[in-house]
């Protein structure tokens, strides 16, 4: 049977999304996640094989594992930022759990940069937790591509990609492989993410 969100929650609004985003941008010492990367991570920590529980991937979220944690100004405000972060947690596996395509949150790159790079940093940051979880899809002759194009935008493959001048539809189309690939890799590991087979997200 296919779960939705849970009773009572919804996918964050743009509202929300800038208000997490905004707290991300000032938490950590300059090394929290910003709210692509945060999509990018969760995308991979959600669709991938293992699972990885709050107490492991928040830190790095919030404070890129270092031993400066967020800075909340209440407790009102971590009440409410862990509700948005753990809302857009379960978005993206309602979404996963209903077998439907998910659409990233990339926003709109800084002059000289490409759209999509730091969410695919994001994305393989969280392959890098259980990487050893990921090697079936990596060596799978008919899989394993699907992981390419997300390896090569987010340096990778080749850490000096994104330094190197493109044509517009070149990067266009690199995102939408990245996506593509994205969601296959969820159906990829749908087997791995059955009852029984790992737990479940509180």
């Amino acid at each position: 049977m296919k779960t939705a969100l849970p009773s009572g929650q919804r996918p964050l609004s743009d509202e929300e999304l800038n208000k997490l985003d905004a707290f991300l941008w000032g938490c950590g010492d300059g090394r929290a996640m910003n709210l692509e990367e945060l999509d990018g991570f969760f995308c991979a920590l959600v669709m991938g094989p293992e699972l990885i529980m709050p107490s492991e991937y928040l830190p790095i979220v919030l404070s890129g594992g270092g031993e400066a944690g967020p800075s909340f100004e209440s407790i009102e405000q971590a009440n409410t930022i862990m509700q948005l972060v753990m809302r857009h947690w379960n978005t993206i596996a309602a979404a996963v759990e209903r077998d439907e395509s998910y659409l990233p949150v990339m926003l709109a790159p800084k002059a000289g940069d490409f759209q999509g790079r730091r969410w695919a940093n994001g994305f393989m940051r969280g392959v890098a937790l259980r990487r050893s979880s990921w090697a079936g899809l990596m060596h799978d002759e008919t899989e394993g591509g699907s992981l390419f194009a997300i390896a090569l935008l987010g340096g990778d493959v080749d850490p000096e990609f994104a330094k190197r001048p493109l044509p517009a539809e070149q990067k266009e189309d690199l995102v939408k492989y990245a996506i593509a690939g994205m969601n296959r890799i969820a159906r990829y590991f749908a087997a791995a993410r059955r009852p029984g087979s790992r737990g479940r997200e509180g």
